[in-house]
Formats: structure tokens, C-alpha cells, sequence
């Protein structure tokens, strides 16, 4: 690691104790020798953290760290839960900034792998100091159980300041998020790629650096088009001035008389027309006239020519984006003719986002972005599109009302499909908040079995706990919730589970292991028992323990492996809904959660972003737009606007498919200028 990585990982220690110890004086904690303690394991548990590269590492870590969230201690039981659900509560809390985080400490700190709880400010990293300062003696009886309640709001309040500090500190210091995502093959790219940031973005060849430096150009050269135009510009020899006349005669630098070159321009205005004019009269699809401007260079001046190329060149990117709706393609082919007369008339065109005729073009490409690749001409949106692209063409002379009429035309289509999704999701917003439920719990679960099973805990407990027994959990807290006595009696069970397999050193704690066995394995069963599992799994389960168990009590160690499989685990399930046409449900295990990374354009999205998501029984992907998300972790709710279609996922489910390449972001905002940015890479 590098001075300058050091210092970024001195800076975030300083940053994160100081939070630690900001929120706990917010609730009266002052004593200086809590306060010391508070410190000296938050910075453990930081440099400890920050020194793992793999889950592995961070399993044997937390098998011999004394500072860990801990269930071995039944007299400790109650705050180990307290504790267990703060670091559940927090990261709920914290949903939106953590994912982030996450990815960017994975850069700085050269990780391939990692969970969440190895990040080293994170919420279970902010808990094993707590339980550190909570055992130093000062915080006794009820006042140390209702502690970690007290703490949550303020330290909630400060950990998500501090993420967001810690999130601007690492991007500003050049650290990018790790990729989770695997690389794509060259023939499934897009022609152009967005930037990724903080909202997300298509993955593929990306953008070239090129033509972003400042060109000292006049105000006409602002935006992407406007620095292609530039880009052209100067690649011909001609100024950094714009206008009509600006750049020299032909590119040569020379200058004409205006009258004369406003002659010429008339002559190409009509010759344009004309062009435009026998392109209208084909039918769809037909290949009209030759968009080739190569004849006016000797004709229009360098900034003149530069306008018409840099629109050319945009158009030949979006022609050849395999992510643009096939059918669109020959629609937008109709604009390129207009718009190109258009930049001869206007030379805000170029450099004005919200002029009439880039909202024509920008509401055609937000269309063909939200339909599938191979969607027939025949659909009513291409339908839509084409009839306004060829009212454009047939009648565009010198007025820009033919284009903001047929924009505003497209834009109210868009509106409205929008608005019937809405109508359709908010139909079924009940079915979504009931999932959201169930995978909440599922969710706590999953959790807690994780913090118990976080040490050294042999194989066949660890199978035991996180196939089988965090379903009993998840059933508990559907039904009752985490404050429940029947959840508080199940994690103990767990706990005592665990205990029980810990090697013994003395005959009196091997004599009381024999004795409470028959009472463990009766609460064992009972719990199963409750959630209808199978006998016969259930004994295959508890067969699994005796060699543990033996082991112990003749004073071994209890071997870390076994040979007998539980094969319990599901993968995810895609159901539909009987009584709601076109809507499913992904449901995903108890066992499901491994706690993973999560790719940081998935927390971002929101009502109105859009995904392209493959399913695993459909060979052409989705694309959907989000219109409803809720819960912790988030659920969400999204559907195509355009048919029945709708789905109910877990954000974790949209994680697994994204890390399959089986789901991604999609822009339907700014394609137009994405396509000159990478005009301008070409250009270099």
C-alpha cells in the first residue's frame, strides 16, 4: 500500500472513531475511561478490518477476535441481541450510503472479495467497539441492556454523515468503486457508454477523455455536440469562433463576401430541401438519399461544415448502437436530413439542450431505449415515432413549430405510458408491501445467523444455522417480529447450539453438556417442527451433530467438516400471481444472504429509472422501469410499460442477476450526447 493509500486510510480512521465517539456523548456517555476504551477498539477493529483481502480472512478474524459481537455467553444474551439488532437497524439505516462505501474501500483497500461486515466502518465494525466499551464495567444492569436502544438514533444520524463525508473524501482523492460486474464480450457493447457515477450507468466501452479539456471556444461550443462540433472544427483548421462565416471559406481560412456567402447558403438551403424532400416520398425503412455533406466543403464555411459533421457523426453512432430499438432506426434516419438544414439556420442547435428540434430528437431516442432491441415496427411507440419523424421530414422548411409539435406529440406519449404503469404498479402496492415484509424478515434472519455463526463454528452447526434454523427465525419475526419472546428463545436455542459444540476443558463442563443435550434437542426439534420441516431431514440434521458432539465430550475438537450434505438450499423462485395477470414475485431463501457487495448503480435506483433485466428462463432481456421501491433491504416494484408484464424483486435478487451480467442499468436520458461524446473519442 502507498503513502498516499495510508494516509487516505489514516484520514478515514481518524473520521470514524471521532463518530463513534460524537454519538455516544449525544446520549450522556462522558466518562473519559468509556470514552478511551470507545476509541482504542474502534480503532482495533479498523486496522483489523482494513487488513483483510478475502471473507475467509475476515471468518478466521472473527473466530479469535475477543472484541466480536459474541453469542458464546448465555448470561450475555440479551445484550448480544440488542447489540445484533442495532448493527441490523443501522444498516437499514444506512441502505442508500453503505453500498457505495463498500466498493470504494474494496478499491482502496485492493479487495477482489468481500462481505459488508468487513468494511471497517461498518455497522458491525461501530458494534464490536460498543460491546467493547459496554464490557469495560462502568455501564452495568439495565442501563448496559438499554444502551445500544438509547445510541441507535444518534449514531444512525452520525454514521450516515459520516458515510457521505468518507464517500466524497475517496472519490475526490481519485478512488473508483469496484466492479463487480464480470467483463462483457466486444459483440454485446454498446456503440457508446455512459460514465458510471453515484446514479449508475450502462457498462460497456466507455468514454474517451478526449475533447473534455477547456478549448476557450465561445459560448456555441458548450455541451457534447458543441464540443464535437469544436473538435471538427479545429481538425479542419478553422477557428474557435462559430457562426455563419466564422472558421474561414471552405475550411481555408480564407474569408468571402457575406452577400455572396449568403447566396450560397440559399442554394444549399434548397439543395437540402430537395434531398429532404425525395427522402420524405420513400416508405419506411427505404434507403433515401445519401446523407454525404462531402460535396459542401468547398461550398460552406469551416464551422458550417463542422455543425453538419458533428450531427452526421452522432447520427452513424446512434445508427450503429445495438442497445437502440432496431424499428426506431430508420424513423430517426428521417431527422438527420432536417436537423442538418436546421444547423445551417440555427447555431444554437448544437449547443442548446433545450431547443425545439434536440427535444424532438431526445424524446425519439428516450423511446427507443425503453423498447426491446427487436421490437417490430408494427409496435404502437414505433408507430408513434415514425409517424412524427416523417411529418418532420415532409414538412420542415424554415419553421421550428414542425419540430416542437411533433416533440411535444412524443412527449406526451412517454407521459402517458408512464402514468398507466403508475396506475397498474399502485394496483398492486399492497402484494408488494407484504413481500417487502417477508423479505424483511427473511432478511434479520439471515443476519442473525451470520453474527452467530461468525467464529470458529464447525461445519455441520454452520449448515445446521444457516439452511435450517433461519427459517424458525424468519418464521418467528414474520409473525411477531424481533422483540418477540419466541425470537429471543430462538437465537438462544442458536446460541446454545453453538456453545455447545466449543471444545471443553475441564470433565464438570463436559458432564453438563451431557446432561443438557436432550433438553437442546428438544427445542431443536420443536422449532423445525413448527416450520413443518421433513423428519427426515430434520434427523439427518441432528445425526450430523454426533461427531461434534462426541468429540467434545471426550475432550477433542470437534472436526470442521462432515461428509453428509443438508440439501435444503432453493434458488430463487419466479412466481406468478394467479389472481393479478402479468405479475410476479421473486422470493429468495432464508439462507440466500450472503451479505455481499452490492453494485452501487442498485441502491440509486428510484421511481422512473430503468433496467434491462434477463430472467432466467426468457432468452431476451427486459426492460423495465421502476415504479416503487420500499422496505429494508428495499424491495422493489417494476414493470414494461407496454404490456401486463410486472415483477416484485428484492434489491438482493437484482445484486445476483447484475453479477450474472443478467441485469444492468439502462439511460434513456442523454443518449443524444452520450453518441457525440463518443464521436469525439473517434476522433482521436
Amino acid at each position: 500500500m502507498d503513502t498516499g493509500q495510508s494516509a487516505l486510510l489514516g484520514r478515514c480512521r481518524e473520521e470514524f472513531i471521532a463518530a463513534l465517539a460524537a454519538a455516544v456523548a449525544e446520549v450522556g456517555i462522558r466518562s473519559p475511561a468509556l470514552i478511551e476504551t470507545l476509541r482504542r477498539h474502534a480503532g482495533k477493529t479498523f486496522d483489523d478490518l482494513a487488513g483483510l483481502h478475502t471473507p475467509e480472512e475476515y471468518q478466521k478474524l472473527r473466530g479469535v477476535t475477543a472484541s466480536r459481537i459474541s453469542l458464546v455467553h448465555p448470561e450475555d444474551m440479551d445484550l448480544t441481541v440488542e447489540l445484533i439488532n442495532l448493527s441490523h437497524n443501522l444498516a437499514d439505516g444506512c441502505e442508500r450510503e453503505l453500498p457505495r462505501l463498500h466498493l470504494l474501500f474494496m478499491s482502496l483497500l485492493e479487495q477482489d472479495n468481500s462481505v459488508l461486515d468487513q468494511l471497517p466502518v461498518g455497522p458491525d465494525a461501530v458494534c464490536q467497539a460498543l460491546r467493547a466499551m459496554c464490557d469495560e464495567g462502568e455501564l452495568t444492569g439495565q442501563a448496559r441492556l438499554e444502551f445500544p436502544k438509547q445510541v441507535e438514533f444518534p449514531l444512525c444520524l452520525v454514521l450516515r454523515t459520516l458515510y457521505a463525508q468518507l464517500t466524497e473524501l475517496l472519490q475526490a482523492a481519485g478512488v473508483a468503486p469496484k466492479s463487480l460486474l464480470r467483463p462483457e464480450s466486444e459483440s454485446t457493447r454498446s456503440a457508446y457508454a455512459s460514465p458510471l457515477g453515484a446514479s449508475g450507468g450502462r457498462t460497456g466501452m466507455g468514454y474517451a477523455e478526449s475533447g473534455q479539456e477547456s478549448l476557450s471556444e465561445s459560448r456555441t461550443l458548450d455541451g457534447p455536440l458543441g464540443r464535437l462540433q469544436g473538435t471538427l472544427l479545429r481538425r479542419r483548421g478553422g477557428g474557435g469562433g462559430t457562426g455563419n462565416g466564422g472558421g474561414g471559406y471552405g475550411g481555408s481560412g480564407a474569408q468571402i463576401d457575406p452577400s455572396l456567402l449568403a447566396a450560397i447558403l440559399e442554394r444549399v438551403l434548397i439543395w437540402l430541401n430537395e434531398r429532404q424532400q425525395a427522402a420524405a416520398a420513400e416508405p419506411y425503412g427505404a434507403a433515401g438519399p445519401a446523407s454525404n455533406f462531402a460535396e459542401l466543403n468547398a461550398l460552406l464555411p469551416a464551422d458550417n461544415n463542422a455543425a453538419l459533421d458533428a450531427i452526421s457523426l452522432s447520427f452513424d453512432v446512434l445508427q450503429a448502437d445495438p442497445e437502440l430499438c432496431a424499428a426506431i432506426k430508420p424513423s430517426l434516419e428521417r431527422l438527420r436530413l432536417p436537423l442538418s438544414k436546421l444547423a445551417l439556420l440555427d447555431t444554437n442547435v448544437l449547443s442548446d439542450p433545450l431547443h425545439p428540434a434536440r427535444l424532438l430528437v431526445d424524446e425519439v431516442l428516450r423511446l427507443g431505449m425503453s423498447l426491446p432491441p427487436d421490437t417490430p415496427p408494427g409496435h404502437p411507440v414505433c408507430q408513434a415515432v415514425e409517424t412524427a419523424a416523417h411529418r418532420v421530414q415532409r414538412d420542415f422548411e424554415r419553421d421550428l413549430e414542425v419540430f416542437a409539435s411533433a416533440g411535444a406529440q412524443l412527449a406526451a406519449l412517454n407521459t402517458s405510458r408512464r402514468e398507466d404503469l403508475a396506475r397498474r404498479c399502485a394496483a398492486r402496492l399492497a402484494l408488494a408491501e407484504s413481500e417487502m415484509r417477508r423479505e424483511h424478515s427473511r432478511s434479520r434472519a439471515a443476519r442473525a445467523i451470520r453474527a452467530l455463526c461468525a467464529g470458529d463454528v464447525p461445519t455441520p452447526i454452520r449448515v445446521f444455522l444457516e439452511q435450517l434454523w433461519v427459517r424458525v427465525l424468519a418464521a418467528i419475526h414474520q409473525h411477531a417480529g424481533e422483540k418477540c419472546q419466541p425470537w429471543f428463545r430462538a437465537l438462544a436455542t442458536a446460541n446454545q447450539l453453538v456453545e455447545s459444540v466449543q471444545p471443553k476443558a475441564d470433565a464438570t463442563a463436559r458432564q453438563q453438556l451431557v446432561t443438557s443435550l436432550p433438553g437442546l434437542l428438544a427445542q431443536l426439534r420443536a422449532g423445525l417442527d413448527a416450520i413443518g420441516t421433513p423428519e427426515k431431514l430434520r434427523e439427518r440434521a441432528f445425526q450430523s451433530f454426533v461427531d461434534c458432539h462426541t468429540a467434545v465430550i471426550q475432550g477433542r475438537a470437534p472436526a470442521s467438516t462432515r461428509l453428509d450434505r443438508l440439501e435444503v438450499a432453493t434458488a430463487p423462485r419466479i412466481e406468478p400471481i394467479p389472481d393479478a395477470p402479468g405479475l410476479h414475485v421473486v422470493r429468495l431463501p432464508p439462507e440466500g444472504d450472503d451479505g455481499r457487495a452490492v453494485s452501487d448503480w442498485i441502491p440509486a435506483l428510484e421511481p422512473g429509472s430503468w433496467l434491462q433485466l434477463s430472467l432466467p428462463d426468457e432468452t431476451a432481456p427486459r426492460r423495465l422501469c421502476v415504479a416503487w421501491y420500499g422496505g429494508a433491504p428495499r424491495m422493489l416494484l417494476a414493470g414494461e410499460p407496454d404490456s401486463d408484464f410486472m415483477i416484485i424483486f428484492p434489491q438482493r435478487w437484482l445484486q445476483l442477476r447484475a453479477a450474472d451480467n443478467a441485469a444492468s442499468p439502462l439511460q434513456t436520458e442523454g443518449v443524444f450526447e452520450r453518441a457525440a461524446e463518443a464521436a469525439i473519442a473517434r476522433c482521436y
